[in-house]
């Protein structure tokens, strides 16, 4: 497998990105299909080619669902009030839109950015779809806007993997 995902820096140490090769190539092997994997070729081909342009579909899709946060993180855009973008939430339609184009070719969806990904309704259907399509979720959260009732609708959606965010510990 190839793990396009992530890149050797010289801040991470071996230990972390074997971890996340690791990471990766089981993403790889539980959403495996045809299509997927030609495409995975495909890009590994016009890599080690060295050619600029790439006629292949993204493996991993990074979607911000929601950009909004109800934490004042000093070290967030969305916290300090800094970030550019409009305020606003993806809809599970447009969502949909992009799944429906190019979700036969994507093994692996990170459903976060600069906002708290639960704090978008849909979320669960979002979650629901791309699994519905073989596809991992990932979500990044600080977990306050979750209670026992959504931790077991986001089991029963499919995520895949949640990452705890937190800010400080005072």
């Amino acid at each position: 497998m190839i793990p396009i995902r992530y890149r050797l820096k010289s801040n991470i140490s071996k230990y972390h990105t074997i971890k996340r090769y690791f990471e990766s190539f089981k993403s790889y092997s539980m959403h495996n299909n045809s299509k997927k994997l030609s495409n995975l070729l495909s890009i590994y081909r016009y890599r080690t080619t060295g050619q600029d342009k790439v006629n292949a579909y993204p493996p991993i899709l990074k979607i911000e669902v929601n950009n909004i946060c109800q934490l004042k993180c000093p070290g967030c855009p969305t916290g300090l009030g800094t970030n550019p973008d409009p305020k606003g939430q993806i809809s599970f339609d447009t969502f949909k839109n992009v799944i429906d184009k190019v979700g036969d070719y994507a093994y692996w969806v990170e459903l976060f950015g600069w906002g708290e990904p639960f704090l978008n309704k849909n979320l669960f259907d979002i979650i629901n779809y791309s699994h519905t399509h073989n596809i991992g979720t990932c979500a990044s959260s600080n977990f306050l806007a979750l209670n026992e009732k959504d931790i077991n609708e986001m089991i029963k959606a499919g995520l895949t993997q949640v990452v705890i965010s937190m800010d400080g510990i005072t």
